[in-house]
């Protein structure tokens, strides 16, 4: 029995579980939907409401600047980094190069985060779709939810 289990193997060792759950979300928040597999949809689904939910703590009204950049700093530990070329990283500083990351970043702590401010949760929707052509494993779409 899966009793008090937080979450799911999706049958993958954790380093390449964890790196396939930080690319969904990134690619959920910068496309605002993704298809997948039903079970990845429901991880996926947890894990960016869980995202959301920090950052809406850094953009409330009443939140001080302290509190925006710790709930920056903690949705950064989860969001995926792509290795820089180092050769670039010498002729230009960090902060000028385009980074995935940091348009993720920006666009959930000033688009998204700020939409559901009033909401108190369920902030993604999983919508069941057809089987996948080729293994007919059952497939999901994972949208935020527009209000």
């Amino acid at each position: 029995m899966r009793h008090k289990h937080g979450h799911r193997k999706l049958g993958k060792p954790t380093d390449q579980r964890i790196a396939l759950l930080r690319n969904q979300v990134s690619a959920l928040f910068q496309h605002g939907q993704i298809t997948t597999t039903e079970i990845r949809a429901k991880e996926v689904s947890s894990l960016a409401d869980r995202l959301i939910t920090k950052a809406k703590a850094g953009v409330a009204v009443s939140a001080s600047p302290e509190r925006k950049i710790a709930a920056m700093r903690q949705v950064r530990r989860f969001i995926q980094r792509p290795p820089l070329n180092p050769v670039k990283t010498r002729k230009k500083s960090y902060f000028q190069q385009p980074h995935p990351e940091r348009e993720v970043l920006q666009k959930l702590f000033e688009e998204i985060a700020p939409k559901f401010v009033e909401r108190e949760g369920g902030y993604t929707r999983v919508i069941k779709g057809p089987p996948r052509r080729g293994d007919g494993s059952p497939t999901a779409i994972v949208a935020l939810v527009a209000d």
